[in-house]
């Protein structure tokens, strides 16, 4: 029995002192690392569609390697996604994974996981966290009203549904569902209640379908939108001259 130190390669042979005998084959072997640690996950910067995960982290190696992932998913989903955070760890390292795409107003499960390069890929896991990623603000689109043959008023309804957002609003336009056309920003809002909102169209033409649907942009550059709607123009006023 020797003494000998983690995660480290050692080299050995049988020998004898009698002359002429034959000496041993080298062989070697290595040590198993030192037990990986990990702190508790947290996560941070969450967004209706962002989050950072984060972790402390000692592989324990000395000679061999680490590789960290992150592995996510929705709460009622089965199956897990896993995204590398840093491969050829040797040290301590606080680790952060920014995540992007994701799902309004959702519950995510996540954890850590690691695999070493050497001790037959010897893995572990972290203990597993949450996070609820900020509800998206809702869009309706509502009844043109005041159509005449060249104008007509657009109207909506939008709620932030999270407070601690904040929506613009608009109206998009034109003469298919491509639309084409934008009115101007209105808001932002941070209300949870609904708020309603209209917008002037002018210069239309005589008995034209126009097609629109509300849309709200968040201050995280979410998009969400009404339901398509349309109007047709009346035809133009006749002016009738008596001799």
């Amino acid at each position: 029995t020797i003494s000998t130190n983690a995660d480290t390669t050692y080299l050995y042979k049988a020998r004898t002192d009698q002359p002429g005998a034959t000496q041993g084959t080298t062989e070697s072997f290595k040590t198993n690392a030192n037990a990986a640690s990990f702190g508790v996950p947290s996560s941070s910067g969450v967004t209706q569609v962002t989050a950072t995960c984060s972790v402390s982290f000692n592989p324990n190696v000395v000679t061999s390697t680490a590789a960290l992932y992150l592995n996510y998913k929705k709460a009622a989903d089965p199956t897990y996604t896993q995204v590398l955070v840093q491969a050829g760890l040797t040290g301590s390292i606080n680790a952060n994974k920014a995540l992007s795409g994701l799902v309004p107003g959702t519950l995510y499960d996540f954890y850590f996981s690691f695999t070493r390069t050497t001790n037959n890929g010897t893995t572990g896991n972290s203990a597993g966290a949450q996070f609820t990623t900020r509800a998206a603000q809702t869009a309706t689109t509502s009844a043109a009203t005041a159509v005449t043959s060249t104008t007509a008023q657009l109207n909506g309804i939008v709620n932030a549904v999270d407070g601690a957002n904040s929506i613009s609003y608009y109206f998009q336009w034109g003469p298919t569902t491509g639309y084409g056309s934008t009115t101007s920003a209105q808001g932002p809002t941070s209300s949870t209640v609904d708020v309603v909102y209209s917008a002037s169209l002018t210069g239309l033409t005589p008995t034209t379908t126009y097609h629109f649907r509300a849309y709200t942009v968040s201050g995280e550059s979410y998009v969400v939108t009404g339901s398509d709607q349309q109007f047709t123009t009346t035809s133009a006023d006749r002016i009738l001259f008596f001799l």
